[in-house]
């Protein structure tokens, strides 16, 4: 299913608005590595230091953010659009980006990022949920899934609940007075330092270690690699002659660094004889004599004619 194909079947879009030339060009969600139509987590970081109190980290929570409407906003996401169990107060960069979206009015795919949102209860293998709120009944009706799987043969999720006025005042997005009224929006903004600079890595320094955000590759110094050496040539005669020749050349040396060894073993053994014939007095053997290699060959080959 083509991504065109599944926003029609979310209903998000029909199939008029996926033909026009507008579609494509809808942001799609948050990358590591630069590409069309998406955003890089340093203009989430831009955003989250105009909105919050706090620096930018892995440890982002909603109740940082100053405004209590985008704190109301970022909890209907995290409930619906974003589906997750983790807690409607932590902010991930998926539920950043679709806020960063509203509040500075950047149109957004809602169809990719509803596909996002199903991908990643998928890691949670057979206890894995999805929590998108009313879009995975809309989705299924759509696709005729209760046609093949009758609803009352399929595992029930857990029941929904309302969102009550007591989660809202902890959350610190309306207040306990009465009748409730928005909170105060926090004084501030705080303005993010550049990246790269002493003002930075000491805004990273006041975060926990297992929360701050770590260098991605493309943040790296740039290193020299040394140059790959070219592939081999193929395999043709030229290629089996010459590997043929590598390895006649490779088992020669090692020959004759066998024979070498061989040679200064028997040396070394001649000495030792020498020094106790000396001692003792003795004669040394025949073969010890010069010329007596060769006489010995002559006469084996004298004796094989």
């Amino acid at each position: 299913m083509t991504l065109p194909q599944f926003a029609v079947a979310t209903g998000f879009y029909t199939q008029q608005e996926v033909h026009e030339p507008g579609f494509v060009t809808l942001l799609r969600g948050v990358v590591k590595k630069a590409q069309d139509f998406c955003v890089m987590k340093e203009d989430l970081a831009r955003f989250w230091g105009t909105i919050a109190t706090a620096p930018f980290s892995n440890n982002m929570v909603a109740s940082d953010i100053r405004d209590p409407v985008h704190r109301f906003i970022h909890k209907i996401l995290a409930a619906t659009l974003i589906g997750r169990h983790e807690g409607d107060n932590k902010v991930n960069h998926h539920s950043l980006f679709c806020l960063m979206c509203m509040v500075e009015g950047q149109p957004a795919n809602l169809a990719s990022i509803f596909a996002w949102s199903m991908t990643r209860p998928s890691r949670g293998g057979r206890q894995a949920r999805l929590y998108c709120g009313p879009y995975i009944t809309w989705l299924a009706e759509s696709l005729a899934v209760f046609a093949d799987y009758p609803a009352e043969r399929m595992h029930t999720g857990p029941a929904p609940t309302l969102m009550e006025l007591k989660s809202f005042q902890s959350a610190g997005i309306v207040t306990y007075d009465e009748p409730p009224a928005w909170a105060a929006i926090v004084k501030g903004p705080q303005v993010q330092p550049p990246p790269s600079t002493v003002a930075a890595e000491a805004m990273q320094a006041t975060i926990p270690p297992r929360y701050q955000v770590p260098l991605v590759r493309c943040e790296l110094p740039a290193r020299q690699y040394p140059i790959r050496e070219p592939r081999p040539d193929p395999l043709t005669l030229k290629a089996v002659y010459d590997r043929v020749k590598g390895l006649y050349d490779y088992v020669d040396d090692q020959f004759g660094q066998m024979r070498h060894q061989m040679e200064t073993c028997q040396r070394r053994l001649e000495d030792g004889m020498r020094v106790l014939m000396d001692h003792f007095q003795l004669q040394p053997p025949p073969s010890w004599e010069a010329g007596f290699e060769e006489q010995w060959n002559e006469g084996e080959r004298d004796d094989e004619g």
